[in-house]
């Protein structure tokens, strides 16, 4: 896996990390804030998974886990739906 910048905005930073299954590349995003100490993140499909690292190299390191045990199962997969709310 390798991970690249993907675009900047104010608010944060939006990043795509680059998996190679065989001879296809697959994307996923995520997306990161500065916190007071450290730097909070989620992959942009599972936003309910925060990790935090104290830079940029340990934050992609605890993003690169969540993903791993998501697919290995170990983290449940959790789903998303739209509420009509009017």
């Amino acid at each position: 896996m390798s991970w690249k910048r993907h675009y900047n905005n104010p608010a944060n930073t939006v990043w795509q990390m680059k998996v190679n299954k065989g001879d296809r590349n697959w994307y996923i995003r995520y997306t990161y804030e500065k916190g007071e100490r450290y730097l909070v993140g989620h992959l942009d499909d599972y936003p309910e998974y925060l990790t935090q690292g104290e830079d940029i190299q340990d934050l992609e390191e605890h993003l690169k886990e969540i993903y791993n045990w998501i697919q290995d199962g170990t983290l449940e997969q959790k789903y998303h739906g739209v509420l009509k709310i009017a």
